[in-house]
């Protein structure tokens, strides 16, 4: 039960990552068309601040969405080894009971 829980858990975090770096990216192209068209001045400046952060944040989520991704590869090489080795178990079992 609690391993079905903590599969939800990173289901829902993975969306959440995959939101995350959709709207950063669309800040990041708003604010870069804005910021074409603005005076230099405090406005440009903070424009520009935003940009930098939308797109600082959309490759930390893609960095996230990676590490998720590789956890769950890792996850299915140990489930599936530890399968192997119960099988192992299965077959050895019945011939050392004789």
């Amino acid at each position: 039960m609690d391993e079905h829980r903590i599969e939800n858990a990173v289901e829902q975090v993975e969306q959440i990552v995959e939101v995350v770096e959709k709207v950063a990216e669309e800040v990041d192209k708003i604010a870069d068309d804005i910021m074409d068209d603005l005076p230099e001045g405090q406005l440009k400046n903070m424009v520009n601040y935003i940009e930098d952060m939308a797109e600082k944040t959309a490759k930390n989520a893609d960095s996230i969405g990676d590490l998720i991704d590789k956890v769950q590869e890792a996850e299915d090489k140990v489930e599936s080894f530890v399968e192997s080795l119960d099988d192992v178990e299965a077959k050895k079992s019945p011939t050392e009971a004789n």
